[in-house]
């Protein structure tokens, strides 16, 4: 004789099983999705990654191409500055004043070289003395160190000082032997014609060439 609640018992244990199945089943389904749609997610992620880099190597490719020109030209104002120099600068070498952290005075060093002038430079954290300065000299005025004519009233003879233009006063600069403080190039021409102003008697070559001019 068939036992009903045995019976029963294991109809229900048979649909356990089958509920028990189907859950794991599904949930096995909603992990692979899951996992499917993350793996897309991180191989978005990898694509926008891999475009952004490519960006990057492409502005970098661009920024190196820019400095590089500039240099080119930097070397090219640099080297015309010094062609017209030569022979128009004093002789003997020429004591170069600057603060350590001037951007101009490397550079003004390198052109004058190249015109064929010795440059003995010497950083100053204050302005030299006027008594001390030796013709020719070139003093790059830092702006921490006040005024001109505060400190030396008239720069010396032989020299040419540097410096900012001060409040109400033109850039051009109308003191005897001061000229305006500019960036490169302006600077460096503005300097070097001030000394070859400066230096007349004391070129490299003899006397200034006849009609001599700025650029």
């Amino acid at each position: 004789m068939i036992d009903f609640r045995c019976h029963l018992a294991g109809i229900v244990g048979v649909f356990l099983a089958l509920g028990v199945g189907m859950l794991i089943g599904t949930q096995l389904s909603q992990d692979g999705m899951l996992l499917e749609e993350q793996m897309r997610l991180v191989e978005r992620i990898e694509d926008g990654l891999n475009r952004m880099r490519a960006e990057n190597r492409r502005l970098q490719e661009e920024v190196d191409a820019l400095t590089e020109r500039l240099r080119r030209e930097e070397r090219f104002v640099d080297a015309a500055i010094a062609s017209w120099a030569g022979g128009r600068l004093p002789a003997g070498p020429v004591t170069l004043y600057a603060a350590e952290d001037d951007p101009l005075a490397s550079r003004l060093r390198a052109v004058l070289e190249l015109a064929g002038v010795r440059v003995a430079v010497k950083w100053a954290a204050d302005p030299p003395p006027p008594a001390q300065l030796a013709a020719p000299y070139v003093v790059l005025w830092a702006q921490g160190w006040g005024p001109v004519e505060e400190l030396w009233g008239a720069p010396p003879p032989g020299g040419v000082v540097a410096a900012a233009a001060a409040p109400g006063e033109s850039a051009g600069g109308a003191r005897p032997g001061v000229v305006p403080l500019l960036p490169a190039p302006e600077g460096l021409q503005a300097v070097v014609e001030g000394l070859a102003e400066a230096g007349t008697g004391m070129h490299a070559g003899g006397a200034a060439p006849e009609g001599a001019q700025g650029f």
